[in-house]
């Protein structure tokens, strides 16, 4: 009687696991067993992305979902409410399927953007999720008394201990003859973008924010516990 072609491949695997048993035995390992199953190690970073990518979300919506509101995960850390409100959605092409190109209206820490922001390239993170159409009024609600104040840098700062320019530029007024009346200070500059919640002092105008060359306070103290600061 022939035998089906399944019971061929069990019968050499059969065969296979008495040879593999028949090898460990000889060198004094246990029985094989082929039962056993490795443990699992997952391999690269971990992600702290909690949702959909947006294509996944506004290609399954009427319209594509203009008109929506979308939070993006990442940002519910803060207290203010940050959300896109969906304008406009152009489908990309094929080979880039987890992209999408959006029109949106911004809101980021209860600060509405002035234009309309184009979002195409962090489109493809599975962070997104979609805000249900009871949940929106509660959810976009920001009373502006609830911001915090303002926060004013400072224009200049102290030199850094080690950092060498100030050495230069000391020589360079002694060399001119010039008094050494005022310490030599660091003129600050800061990037400002349209998520950018502070500003530069202005002429005379005292900072709420003071920039110190020396280590500060720390996010993590527990990482300099055991260093003698100097005082």
């Amino acid at each position: 009687m022939a035998l089906s072609t399944v019971e061929k491949v069990e019968a050499k695997v059969g065969e296979h696991e008495i040879v593999e048993e028949a090898k460990l035995r000889e060198y004094g390992h246990t029985s094989f067993n082929s039962n056993i199953t490795m443990p699992i190690k997952y391999i690269g970073r971990t992600t702290d992305f909690k949702g959909k990518t947006l294509w996944e979300i506004l290609g399954n919506l009427k319209n594509f979902g203009v008109g929506r509101i979308v939070v993006r995960s990442m940002l519910e850390r803060y207290p203010e409410p940050s959300y896109l409100k969906i304008l406009k959605v152009e489908p990309v092409a094929h080979e880039d399927c987890r992209k999408v190109r959006v029109l949106i209206e911004r809101v980021f820490r209860g600060r509405k953007f002035p234009k309309p922001v184009e979002l195409y390239s962090v489109s493809y993170k599975a962070d997104y999720r979609l805000l249900h159409k009871d949940e929106e009024a509660d959810y976009c609600s920001f009373d502006p008394g609830e911001e915090k104040p303002e926060r004013i840098l400072p224009r200049t700062a102290p030199f850094p201990p080690l950092f060498r320019v100030k050495e230069l530029i000391v020589r360079e007024m002694m060399a001119r003859g010039e008094p050494l009346s005022k310490e030599p200070v660091l003129e600050m500059s800061y990037h400002k973008g349209p998520c950018t919640v502070a500003r530069m002092a202005r002429e005379g105008e005292v900072p709420t924010v003071a920039v110190d060359p020396g280590l500060g306070t720390p996010a993590s103290p527990q990482l300099y516990q055991n260093c003698r600061m100097k005082q």
